[in-house]
């Protein structure tokens, strides 16, 4: 199962894990999917590349689209390292109402060919870390450079997202832990017994 190959880490702008998508008032919900990022949106989504409700990838940049703007690197572990929000001007009324998504989608295992699973590590933390508190004067993310200089790492949890859609489709609790006490995925977990 290719999803069990990635690993995500994701928190609100409160430090609270969450679970690698966030939801715009508009309806537009951004998701960490393997190392790229997701933009579904069922009201603006036409016939072309993406199934419903799908509308455009992100691999690397800044891009607003409606009401969310996102800032995204690539870094350590080939993953995808984002700060995904609403942008100032659609939140002036309320400010105290902050959508907040800070998160990494990165391969699990050590090196690309490696078989030992490591998860999200601290190297990619730090990253992270580092990426936050540089990107927190980009012109996009002003309304959130309180928040996003706020954030503490160090209630930081991870998942795998294999285990994600496990748990999600069979109704179960999905499996989460601190960066550097991950177990290996189900799925390869399965395979070995």
């Amino acid at each position: 199962m290719a999803l069990s190959n990635w690993d995500t880490l994701s928190i609100d702008h409160n430090s609270k894990p969450i679970n690698g998508k966030i939801k715009s008032k508009m309806g537009v919900q951004v998701e960490i999917y393997k190392n790229w990022l997701y933009i579904n949106d069922k009201d603006g989504w036409t016939d072309g590349n993406y199934i419903k409700p799908i509308v455009g990838e992100i691999h690397a940049g800044a891009l607003t689209y409606k009401d969310v703007v996102i800032y995204a690197e690539r870094g350590p572990q080939d993953g995808i390292y984002c700060i995904v929000g609403t942008p100032a001007w659609a939140d002036e009324q309320e400010s105290e109402k902050l959508n907040l998504m800070v998160g990494i989608g990165c391969y699990g295992f050590d090196g690309y060919r490696g078989d030992r699973w490591t998860g999200v590590t601290e190297v990619a933390v730090d990253f992270l870390i580092g990426m936050v508190r540089l990107s927190a004067n980009h012109r996009l993310l002003w309304a959130h450079k309180e928040s996003l200089q706020d954030i503490n790492f160090k209630q930081a949890q991870r998942f795998n997202q294999g285990d994600k859609y496990i748990a999600d489709n069979l109704k179960l609790d999905m499996p989460i832990s601190k960066v550097g006490e991950s177990e290996e995925p189900i799925i390869r977990q399965m395979f070995k017994k």
